[in-house]
């Protein structure tokens, strides 16, 4: 899912669902409120159905994230029965999601 925003003064994240409409969500629902709601207050529906945003139904993939290259190093060194093992890593060439990082309003 993406995200919108975070709005500090109210507490609600803005995520964006497959069409790019802005929804907002609230953990904690005070009387009268909606847990998902549009940015007028009123309760999110699709097709007259009250629904929540999911990643199943509105993630959208920005970007290839498997890695391009990847491999590593390994030894180990021995001497007077002392045994020192070096593994080295890389990879790079992909794309991290991350989508859980709101920017703040």
């Amino acid at each position: 899912m993406r995200n919108g925003a975070l709005i500090l003064e109210t507490g609600k994240r803005v995520l964006l669902n497959k069409a790019g409409q802005p929804v907002l969500y609230q953990f904690y629902v005070p009387a009268g409120q909606f847990q998902w709601s549009n940015p007028d207050g009123t309760q999110y529906k699709e097709n007259g159905v009250a629904v929540g945003v999911t990643q199943a139904k509105d993630g959208v993939c920005t970007a290839i994230q498997s890695r391009n290259r990847f491999g590593g190093w390994d030894n180990t060194f021995t001497y007077k029965g002392f045994d020192l093992n070096v593994l080295l890593t890389y990879q790079f060439g992909f794309y991290v999601y991350y989508g859980s990082k709101p920017v703040y309003k």
